[in-house]
């Protein structure tokens, strides 16, 4: 009697043990969060065009490089708070002789003082973008706004475009 006694008790806190296990795995697998964010939510600053769900800016009429900023808002919710956000990804083309790039940023709202930003981090030659954009002005400032500013550069050998951006924790 006293042995079935202690399986009984090794069986229940075996099994107490693996559903603890369960419930720990599907909190951790809750927290891990994602957003992809079109580049059709973005604010043209200048004088971009939207094309085919992208955001693209090309020389002007008399072939002259232009450039223009692009400002791309997170959303910061419960789900995925900024300031919890390690990975920003901007994707997008920068043609040949072009110089883009985005940096983070955030805005206060109970002042008037400008929105402080992150270092600029430059896209490089062709399709794909910038990866890994510094984000501690967001980890920073959790109360604030965030978004991103990305500088488009038709440079000379074509338009240059914003896919989209992409924020994990």
């Amino acid at each position: 009697m006293i042995m079935n006694t202690q399986l009984a008790r090794s069986t229940a806190l075996a099994l107490a043990a693996w559903a603890a296990t369960l419930v720990i795995a599907q909190v951790r697998q809750a927290d891990a969060a994602s957003k992809r964010i079109s580049a059709l939510a973005c604010t043209d600053l200048n004088r971009a065009t939207y094309v085919d769900g992208a955001v693209e800016h090309d020389n002007d009429e008399e072939g002259e490089s232009q450039t223009t900023e692009v400002a791309c808002a997170v959303p910061s919710d419960s789900a995925l708070a900024h300031s919890q956000v390690v990975t920003l990804n901007v994707y997008g083309n920068e043609p040949t002789g072009a110089s883009n790039w985005s940096r983070a940023c955030v805005r206060d709202n109970d002042t008037l003082v400008a929105a402080a930003c992150g270092p600029t981090k430059n896209w490089g030659s062709g399709t794909g973008g910038v990866r890994t954009v510094d984000v501690s002005v967001w980890q920073a400032e959790p109360s604030h706004y965030p978004f991103v500013i990305s500088k488009l550069d038709a440079g000379s050998s074509g338009a240059a475009y914003l896919f989209g951006i992409y924020v994990a924790n």
